[in-house]
């Protein structure tokens, strides 16, 4: 989510000498036991390299602000190797024990999910263990309240340590989309309560954390260093159970026009640290864009037709750029009166740059809500360009490189505008915010927590195959999303339900929400190891599931209004399907 935050800059001086050892356990011996060779690009030589430079930023830190620094110890898991918080399992995942000061590896887990692993996912999860190591030197334990904050914490600390190797040049293209990718497979499933005690945040969370790190520095993971400006980190000091009531949210207000040049950056830096200049900027009006496509006629129409409201765009150029880096960068905004403009607007674009540069479409995965990706031979190089759809705004993200392949730059170029949108409904899914329920509507134990509206790469995720999941989005047309959580104190309502969730999901049309509705429900179904049960009578179609999970009971009901889809699901210690027929059934 965007935060308006002064920016500070840690100067940190980077000196070897001096600094104490690393213990690393490899599974062989030298330096090439933890050389990943299988990702897209390898930091540095190997692995040791990345663990040196966390090593080397965390002691220059302290050392600035005057307080001792302890290197941890680093280990492989293996059957011989022993923890200090007990017997450590290969396939569960990395932790650090606080106890002997050690960070344990293995990315079983990741492989697992099925994220192939690249070096800079490696370097990313050292250093999110790093950052536990960090809150333990400085008093910042997982004792002190919500887990989930202290997880977003060491990610958050992992993006500023990210800041810090960019502007070293030890990064190389790709290496922040590496590190995304990892962010949102990783998070929690959406239906994980906040306050459950193994929360590490869920997907776009985690992303959100990373990139406060990366954009920020450490300011933006408040930190508590004693230091000007670097304030504490905001973890209640009091147990779950004893947290008061969640406070109450101000109902949701029109979204404020959003000036499209706060999501395009004045200046331009990418990981692998070629210099940018600012070449060309300014706005188009719709006649002007109209001319560049290959019939001005029909396209002025279409545009009109689809409510295209302002543009705006700015060019990069580097004059000599590594290999596989852009030379030249372009990133245009297309803003659309609706999401179904700016939906329909997406493949006409991309089909006319196309055939206008005899350009071939490529896959690259789900980006926001919609996208699609051209390449070829182009005049200077080769081109990659992606358009990526958040809500109604279109996102065209072009790069030509001399020599190489610059899709990593592209990606890297083209996050910047969704990343800024990423979770803000009032901004992306404003209408269909309206269309949930609010407080008036609930028991009054229940007040609002959290608002969100997830993108459908994100929300693809958290399926158990987001390929799959992108695929069947893409071909339903999604639109938009948006939620609300609510929360009670312990003992919930009458009913006993002390977490209530409602989501909104907007297809193409009734056949797709139709085909939607089966697909979440028997995905939620299978997670979560529930039933179906009978549904109250909702909207055009409705079903319903129920069962036990951790902490009590859940019952979610699934429902259509035309393209809308909504899910209602209530969690408690008692019958949450109570309150949920008490919401949905006749009044």
């Amino acid at each position: 989510m965007p935060r308006v935050v002064r920016f500070l800059m840690v100067l940190v001086v980077f000196v070897a000498a001096g600094l104490p050892p690393l213990s690393l356990a490899a599974e062989e011996e030298g330096n090439d036991g933890l050389r990943y060779g299988g990702g897209r690009q390898e930091y540095g030589q190997t692995f040791d390299e990345g663990i040196s430079d966390l090593d080397v930023y965390w002691a220059a830190v302290f050392e600035g602000v005057g307080v001792p620094y302890r290197s941890p110890q680093v280990r492989v898991l293996d059957s011989a190797v022993r923890s200090g918080c007990g017997p450590p399992d290969a396939s569960s995942g990395p932790f650090y024990c606080p106890l002997d000061e050690t960070i344990y590896l293995s990315f079983a887990v990741i492989e697992q999910i099925g994220v192939p692993l690249s070096d800079y996912m490696v370097i990313t999860v050292t250093a999110h263990e790093w950052g536990h190591h960090v809150q333990n030197l400085l008093g910042v334990t997982k004792g002190t309240g919500l887990n989930k904050e202290i997880e977003l914490q060491a990610d958050c600390l992992a993006g500023a340590f990210t800041l810090q190797a960019s502007e070293d040049g030890r990064l190389e293209p790709g290496d922040i989309s590496e590190a995304a990718t990892l962010s949102i497979a990783v998070g929690d499933p959406h239906w994980v309560p906040a306050d459950d005690p193994n929360g590490h945040g869920y997907d776009d969370e985690r992303l959100v954390a990373f990139m406060d790190g990366y954009r920020d520095g450490l300011e933006g993971c408040r930190l508590p260093l004693p230091s000007g400006g670097v304030v504490a980190v905001a973890v209640p000091t009091r147990p779950v159970e004893a947290l008061p009531s969640p406070p109450s949210l101000p109902p949701a207000q029109p979204a404020a026009p959003l000036g499209l040049p706060s999501l395009v950056p004045p200046t331009l830096s990418l990981p692998q640290g070629q210099p940018f200049r600012l070449e060309e900027e300014g706005g188009r009006g719709l006649d002007e864009i109209a001319t560049g496509f290959p019939d001005a006629v029909e396209a002025g129409r279409l545009l009109r037709e689809w409510g295209f409201q302002d543009n705006l765009f700015r060019n990069y150029a580097s004059d000599d750029p590594p290999p596989d880096a852009a030379g030249w960068v372009e990133l245009s905004l297309h803003r659309f009166a609706t999401a179904d403009g700016a939906a329909a607007a997406l493949p006409y674009y991309a089909d006319s740059r196309a055939a206008a540069l005899g350009l071939r479409p490529i896959d690259l995965g789900l980006f926001g809500d919609q996208s699609a990706a051209v390449a070829g031979a182009t005049y200077g190089g080769q081109e990659v360009t992606i358009y990526a759809r958040r809500g109604n705004i279109l996102v065209r993200t072009t790069g030509i490189t001399p020599s190489g392949d610059p899709t990593g730059d592209v990606i890297d170029v083209a996050l910047i505008p969704l990343l800024r949108l990423i979770d803000e409904p009032r901004l992306v899914s404003p209408e269909l915010l309206g269309l949930l329920p609010t407080e008036t509507h609930l028991p009054p134990v229940l007040r609002l927590a959290e608002e969100h509206a997830r993108s459908a790469s994100t929300t693809a995720a958290t399926f158990a195959d987001p390929s799959d999941a992108e695929r069947r989005f893409e071909s339903w047309g999604w639109r938009e999303s948006a939620s609300r959580v609510f929360l009670a104190p312990e003992s919930g309502t009458a009913a006993g339900t002390t977490r209530f969730e409602v989501v909104a999901y907007r297809l193409a049309d009734d056949r797709s929400a139709s085909e939607a509705l089966v697909y979440f429900l028997d995905a939620r179904e299978a997670a979560l190891g529930m039933a179906e049960v009978a549904a109250p009578a909702f909207g055009d179609e409705a079903r319903a599931i129920a069962g036990a999970v951790e902490g009590g009971r859940e019952a979610t009901v699934y429902a259509r209004f035309g393209p809308v889809l909504l899910r209602f699901s209530a969690m408690g210690t008692g019958d949450p399907m109570v309150d949920l027929e008490a919401l949905l059934g006749p009044a």
